[in-house]
């Protein structure tokens, strides 16, 4: 997953996206991010 920035709107988006997805993937999201 490519980097995002974090602006206003892209906290909603990744709590969507987050909410969608299993919990070890969860991880791997976060850690893309990061």
């Amino acid at each position: 997953m490519e980097k995002v920035p974090m602006t206003s709107g892209s906290h909603e988006v990744l709590e969507a996206e987050l909410k969608k997805r299993k919990n070890t993937d969860r991880l791997s999201i976060i850690a893309a991010i990061a």
